[in-house]
Order: C-alpha cells, then structure tokens, then sequence
C-alpha cells in the first residue's frame, strides 16, 4: 500500500505520502485502544471458584468512577502483546475504559480518528479524580478543540475546565499542592557551576524573578558588561547574602510612580491588571520590585467566590491562589482599567505598533497563529513577534494609510515569523483574528484564537479558499 522509491518523490508526492502514513497510523492506534476496552470486557465479571482465595484472581478497578472492574491477571498478556510492561497495560486499559465510560465524546473522536490517542490519554489520566457527571462536563467543553489546540494551549485550557467542572475539590486541591514545595540542588558540579532546582507557589516565584531582574538590572547599570541570563546568575549570589542585597536595592532606589486609578470592571468580567507594589517608602520599596499581574476573572468565579482564573505567564489556577498570592504579601495593589477591545485598537499609519494596540492584539491572540503552534505571548509581550499580515509598505512607496491595524496584526514566534518572511509559507487574514496558511507543498490551514488550527487540506476547495481570499481583501486599512 505504501510502496515508494524516495529518489522518485518529489515535494508534493511526498507531502501526499506524509499525510496518508500519519492517518494509517493514527487508525492503527485507534484500533489497540479499542481492543484495550474489549479486553478488558472479555475479562471482566467473577473469577473462576477454583482460582478464589488468598492466591486467586481478583477484581480490580483501572479507571475512574463509573468504569467496570477487570480480573487483575488481565493485563499481563495484553502487556506482552503491545510490547510493554503489565503496569503500562494497565494504564492503556484504564484510559480506554475512562473514555469509553466517562469522556463519550472524545472516545466517538479516537473511534473516528480525529482525535490522536495520546492526547485523548493523557485527557482521560488528567480527570481521573473527578466524578464521573464532572467528567462528563469536562468532555463536553472540549468537544471540537482537542485536535485544533497544540498540547500546551489545550493543558491549559484542560486545567481551566477541571477547575469549573469541580470548583470546590479543585481548591482544596490547590490547597494539597501548596505542601508539595521544595528547593534543592542537583547531585553534580561542573567547573564551580551547581543546578538550583526549586518548586514553590507561583505568586512567589513571580517576587522572587522579579527581584533578581532588578539586581541584574541594577547590576548593568554599575558596569556589569556580561549577558542578561549571567547576570541574573550572579543575581541570586547576591541575594543569598541578604545585607548586601538590600545595601545594593536601596542605593538605587527611586520615588514610587504615581498610582493608577482603580477602575473596576462594573461587570465583574474581562481583562484585570493588577500592578502590585511595596509600600510607598524608599527604606522599603527596593526590596519588593514592581510587579505586574494580569488575571482574567470571569463573572461566575466572583460570585461564586471560587473557581478558575486565568494569569498571564502562569496559566490556570484558581481564585483562592491568587488572593493569597495577593493579600498574604506585603505590598500595595493597583487596580488598572479593564482595557475596552472596541476603543483601544486604533490604526496607525507608522510601521511601529503602539503599546495599547499590542496589549489588544495579545488579548485577542494570545498564541502564535501559525498552525499548531506552542507559542505564547508573556505579559511583558516576548515570547512572540507581531507581524503584519500585509507586509507593510510604507507611504513614499505608495502605501495606504492605516496599515498597522487590528485586522493586518498577529503573533509568530521567532522563527515561524522567519518562515513567512523567508520560505514558501504564506498567510493570509480574511477577518481580524482568522488566519488562511498556504505550505511550500500547498496544504492549507485555519487559524483563530477560539478554534485553534484547522486543517483545509489540498484540494480544490481549499485552493479555491486561498485564492478567494486575495491580499486586497485582507488590507483592512481604518
């Protein structure tokens, strides 16, 4: 079926070729996690009299609640026939039994081959812990964006749905976690150089960062010629001796800035800047550094007083983290306008983007656009690079005004910017935020923030799309 001779494959033989062993082997996969749930099917039920006792078979229980139980030697010869161990065996079959009992609508996409296996596994692993009905309502959120997502925008669109679906056990949860800390260092040394491995609260984490940033800086500014990663090295050295950290803080501290008007969100939704700050005093300001939080906060989570919220560089958590995270520190919070998408994304006729039209851009995209991509913008706005759709083309050159706009903007990572820039990848935008991708081989491709990638394919319809889709229609100039 798929014989070939790869001297004779030209680009698009072999783009064919690529797609149709990935779908043989996506259906190959889908057929074992199939079998997993019949296996365990064709063991399940009591074991024979005979073999009852304290060396007997037993029944055990592999998924989560609401999966059937299975004899517990069933394992053993399903393992050794995938060409894996018994306690691998029981992990496929769990997860198999999780989909097919709990997650009926990832279970029909496997079944169908939408869905790869792998994902739908770790799906099942993940809300393992939750209730069957709590499950339910899991799978029915990502119906449809389980393959359309990277695995780093779906993990943390997972994370969010597992904390609405059970609020209240997710806190506590949370809660359990918090124990779960630790600072060590790694077993090995080389040439003076020792690994630092630490696991604490993210609110923490984001202090601690943010202080050895301010070293670094400080650090910069007396002279220090060496990169930003050595410097924030020699950072932590500084702080591991206390009083000359702070002597160092304090020569170089400055009046606070002025506060920003708390304006709060009179729906009680959006988007929040929370601009934390130490107490306004130069003996202690220089020991906490400015910090910026974004958190998104739905309504529902604030009335309920408990749920998920989303922060920017963190990702989900929930609401109970972040106000201790907030309220147990010892500084001073700035509540900053909720930014208006409608008011705040004004065209510019410069090539240089605005900050208010970048901030707009990030909330409406907060992903790479390219397909499939793990990108993400961090609050400070790296991470990504937003380029123009249209290249712009500046006015003594003919360009129209108001190039650099909402509809002409969307973010790439580094390198996917340089594949549009430099090789045969071509985007297209129809409407602001959705995005038409054209390969080298001619494979097409939709992307949008809510629906994450699509495929279009290769054949007429999708060229047909691509070319409906002229450069002119996406000038949205204002």
């Amino acid at each position: 079926m798929f014989d070939y001779d790869l001297a004779e494959l030209g680009l698009g033989d072999a783009a064919r070729l690529i797609g149709e062993l990935h779908r043989a082997r996506v259906v190959a996969e889908c057929r074992i996690l199939e079998l997993a749930a019949h296996w365990a099917d064709l063991h399940s039920g009591p074991a024979d009299a005979g073999a009852r006792g304290t060396c007997g078979e037993r029944e055990r229980t592999v998924g989560g609640a609401g999966t059937p139980k299975v004899l517990e030697f069933a394992a053993a010869e399903f393992g050794a026939l995938v060409e894996t161990t018994t306690n691998g065996a029981w992990e496929l079959i769990g997860d198999a039994l999780d989909l097919r009992h709990r997650l009926p609508r990832l279970w029909s996409a496997v079944r169908s081959g939408r869905v790869r296996v792998w994902k739908a596994r770790r799906i099942a692993h993940e809300t393992r812990h939750l209730s069957q009905a709590a499950a339910g309502r899991v799978d029915a959120e990502l119906d449809g964006l389980v393959n359309a997502l990277s695995w780093t925008r779906l993990e943390a669109v997972l994370a969010a749905k597992i904390a609405e679906a059970d609020p209240v056990g997710e806190e506590a949860r949370a809660a359990a976690y918090e124990a779960e800390r630790f600072v060590r260092a790694g077993r090995t040394s080389q040439h003076g150089l020792k690994l630092m491995v630490a696991r604490a609260a993210a609110g923490d984490v984001i202090w601690f960062l943010a202080t050895v940033a301010r070293i670094a800086e400080i650090l910069g500014v007396e002279g220090d010629q060496d990169s930003l990663d050595v410097l924030r090295s020699k950072a932590i050295g500084i702080l591991s001796r206390p009083d000359r950290a702070l002597e160092l803080l304090r020569r170089h501290a400055s009046p606070p800035p002025a506060e920003a008007a708390a304006e709060p969100d009179p729906e009680g939704d959006g988007h929040v800047s929370l601009a934390s700050d130490a107490p306004h005093s130069v003996e202690t300001r220089p020991a906490h550094p400015r910090v910026e939080l974004v958190v998104h906060v739905a309504a529902e989570t604030l009335a309920r007083d408990g749920g998920p919220v989303r922060i920017e560089g963190v990702g989900p958590t929930v609401l109970g983290q972040v106000r201790s995270w907030l309220f147990g520190a010892d500084c001073a919070i700035s509540l900053r306008p909720v930014i208006d998408l409608s008011v705040d994304s004004v065209a510019v006729d410069a090539y240089e983007i605005p900050r208010s039209l970048r901030r707009v851009s990030q909330l409406r995209n907060p992903a790479s656009v390219f397909p499939y991509s793990s990108a993400i913008a961090r609050a400070s706005g790296r991470g990504v690079d937003l380029d123009h759709t249209v290249p712009y083309l500046p006015p003594d050159r003919g360009g129209p005004p108001g190039q650099t706009n909402l509809g002409n903007l969307g973010p790439l990572s580094r390198s996917e910017h340089r594949l549009k820039t430099h090789s045969g990848w071509r985007v297209r935008q129809p409407e602001p935020g959705a995005f038409v991708w054209r390969s080298p081989s001619g494979h097409h491709w939709l992307t949008s923030a809510c629906a994450g990638t699509f495929p279009l394919g290769s054949g007429a319809l999708a060229a047909a799309i691509w070319h409906a889709i002229s450069p002119s229609a996406s000038e949205l100039a204002a």
